[in-house]
């Protein structure tokens, strides 16, 4: 009778046991499809976001719950996009890199182990080699070379291009920015983070070679040499202007300013023109908008031959070269090709530094 009251009550040990080892997440269960779920300590009665982060700093909310008392949470991830996400509970977040083909990510450990990296996750491969790799660091500069070689190996390229993103400044590290988006690229062609990324690249570089025109476009210093086509095609270098007194104007068809100004333009150049002055004249005006240019050559009767253009917008060549972030802009050459004058405001201002280069 012992012997058999012993085995019973081992039995209720063992099986007491047994279901504190099983404990299931409840909230998980009731989750059919593709879920984020797991236990964290002193996550009860928290909400819990998850959201991805765009690189234009836009949030799109994937989903919110409330975990229970013990910490247990599931979140369905519905229609998941490749990208990268941010995982929060109450204060504490972290971020997780996702493929987009993950159906069951469990995350384990302490609330206070989010802002570390230093919880659990399973479910994701991309989303752990991302977590390795940083650690801890999350709010630190890694260092370059770590990051590079990171971008140059690494088989997900989601977290190289968030690693180029977020580590890296463009200006110094070009050639692994461009590794990082085809290395994108080729994984996940139709990404709304290709654009995105890209746009970010352009303006990023566009505010390099604005800084690096404002070092370079001093009064006395020789202007960049520009060779573009006109509404035509004939090509018109303004190094080949050298021997006149030059006002390079950059302008656009589109831009009411420069509308308004180029009429004093006209009055300033019949004045001139047979004092070895002339305009090269520089559009911002986009493809598509030929037409729109070159009537509006007519109508102001901008009569000198030098109108040129790229038709690339903000992104003109010339305009960046030269750091210009609005228009209209005029730099007035003296006949050597250097510049004598930055931006010189009205007709009699304009007219005043012409006459000290005759």
């Amino acid at each position: 009778m012992k012997t058999i009251y012993k085995i019973i009550l081992l039995c209720i040990v063992a099986l007491s046991m047994l279901q504190c080892g099983q404990r299931t997440n409840s909230q998980a269960e009731k989750i059919t499809g593709s879920k984020i779920s797991g236990t964290l300590e002193g996550a009860a009665n928290l909400q819990v976001h998850l959201d991805q982060l765009m690189p234009t700093n836009q949030l799109n909310s994937i989903g919110v719950t409330t975990a229970d008392t013990n910490g247990d949470f599931a979140l369905a991830l519905g229609n998941l996009q490749p990208g990268l996400y941010q995982f929060r509970i109450g204060q504490q977040a972290t971020l997780l890199v996702l493929e987009g083909k993950e159906t069951d990510i469990q995350i384990e450990g302490k609330v206070t182990d989010l802002g570390r990296n230093k919880y659990t996750l399973t479910g994701s491969k991309e989303a752990n080699i991302y977590k390795s790799f940083i650690g801890p660091r999350i709010r630190q500069r890694l260092p370059v070379g770590e990051c590079r070689t990171f971008i140059d190996t690494t088989s997900s390229a989601m977290a190289a291009m968030f690693i180029a993103f977020t580590q890296l400044k463009i200006d110094e590290n070009q050639q692994y920015f461009d590794k990082a988006k085809a290395k994108f690229r080729a994984q996940h062609p139709r990404s709304p983070y290709l654009n995105d990324y890209e746009t970010i690249m352009q303006t990023a570089q566009a505010q390099i070679a604005q800084q690096k025109a404002q070092e370079l476009i001093k009064v006395g210093e020789v202007a960049p040499d520009i060779a573009l086509p006109s509404p035509d095609g004939k090509v018109y270098k303004l190094s080949d202007l050298r021997g006149k007194i030059v006002l390079i104007d950059f302008w656009a068809s589109w831009c009411k300013p420069c509308r308004y100004n180029n009429p004093k333009l006209v009055k300033t150049y019949n004045k001139y023109k047979d004092k070895d002055f002339t305009i090269y004249s520089v559009s911002l005006d986009r493809q598509g908008q030929e037409a729109r240019w070159e009537q509006a050559i007519k109508q102001d009767n901008l009569v000198w031959p030098y109108h040129v253009s790229d038709l690339k917008f903000w992104q003109s060549a010339p305009a960046r070269a030269y750091g210009v972030k609005g228009i209209p802009k005029t730099f007035l050459l003296d006949k050597d090709g250097k510049i004598a004058a930055i931006n010189p405001r009205g007709e009699a201002a304009l007219e005043a530094e012409i006459k000290k280069l005759l």
